[in-house]
């Protein structure tokens, strides 16, 4: 175990987290090529029972893993707005148990936001697959014109709540099909007075990113992916980075199950997935006892955390947007994506021989 593993498990044993994810739904409802929850192939959860979720948090205050200051992500993997008892479940996290919170949707479902829901929330995530029904067709499989609608009546409602909407940020997917689609997007945002927070697509199925990084993906998976993804970068930072410790193990994540899982970045049906359950009478101690497993090991070794990491993400150029002078930007993005597809297609020899 690296040093990085040691001092983060023992800090972990003597004070509470200062992050904890709590997945509400254990599914979503977009079908983006590139996402776990998006592959229909892939093990579901189902929704939180408010109840238990209640107790669950009871239990982690009850051990001192979490306090009044930890910043509660209310998702993970799934889309928390399809809960029929969201409003519930802020109430609880944020009136019963005094907790702060995030939350995240794709918009893609329009339901009625309650300004009482922005009483302490830290921020929310609007995640946006392009600005365009062609995008959307190729990737979240929405009425992209109802999301724009959805987006901002949300707007319009944290507005009538007195929150600050600089708080809300559109997390824009950029893709080989939509970089294009980078500048109307930003715009758009600048217009309804949100953040925009751009970066580049990547495959977010951990089975499918560790043949990536492995070289193991088919002729025809490296051919969609050479279609779809800017890997370059994702090459680029998966080389420079270390090749020991991971701050996802200092964050508490927890499934709609009450299941603590081995990072936010593990899928369901992997054989190290669950850790425990905060409903087991010896969680605490097999909690404290855990070893980092092989996954880990390779994670680390071949690089593959940044991506998953809090908050580095792959993001998208600020200088192809925010520059004061456009002239010449789209010339730096299609040569950008030039290099992006001469790279892959490197990538892809490798594959044929």
């Amino acid at each position: 175990m690296t040093d990085r593993q040691t001092e983060t498990r023992t800090i972990n044993k003597k004070r509470c987290y200062d992050r904890i994810m709590l997945e509400i739904v254990g599914f979503c409802n977009a079908q983006c090529r590139w996402c776990v929850t998006g592959n229909k192939n892939h093990p579901t959860g189902k929704f939180v029972d408010v109840e238990k979720y209640d107790q669950a948090l009871k239990v982690l205050f009850d051990h001192q893993l979490i306090y009044h200051g930890t910043k509660c992500s209310l998702f993970n993997w799934g889309e928390p707005t399809l809960h029929p008892r969201l409003s519930e479940i802020i109430d609880i996290t944020q009136n019963k148990h005094g907790l702060f919170y995030n939350l995240s949707t794709n918009a893609g479902k329009a339901i009625e936001w309650q300004p009482e829901w922005f009483k302490k929330m830290n921020n929310l995530i609007i995640s946006m697959c392009g600005f365009s029904q062609a995008s959307y067709d190729r990737i979240h499989k929405f009425d992209f014109e109802k999301v724009k609608s959805n987006i901002e009546r949300i707007v319009a409602t944290a507005r009538t709540a007195g929150y600050n909407t600089q708080l809300i940020s559109v997390a824009h997917h950029v893709y080989q099909f939509n970089y294009h689609e980078v500048l109307p997007l930003y715009e758009w945002t600048k217009k309804l007075n949100i953040s925009y927070n751009p970066s580049y697509a990547f495959i977010n199925n951990p089975k499918e990113y560790r043949k990536y990084v492995n070289n193991e993906l088919s002729v025809a998976e490296m051919k969609e992916v050479g279609q779809d993804l800017f890997c370059h970068f994702i090459d680029e930072r998966i080389k420079k980075h270390p090749r020991k410790g991971c701050r996802l193990f200092d964050t508490l994540t927890i499934d709609e199950q009450g299941n603590i899982v081995l990072c936010c970045a593990i899928e369901r049906d992997h054989e190290d997935y669950r850790i425990t359950n905060v409903f087991d009478p010896d969680f605490l101690e097999k909690l404290e006892n855990w070893q980092p497993p092989a996954v880990c090991q390779h994670c680390q070794s071949t690089g593959m955390s940044p991506i998953a990491e809090i908050p580095d993400g792959a993001s998208f150029p600020d200088e192809l947007y925010l520059t004061p002078n456009l002239r010449g930007t789209w010339q730096r993005l299609l040569l950008l994506a030039n290099k992006a597809i001469k790279q892959l297609r490197c990538r892809a020899l490798k594959y044929v021989k």
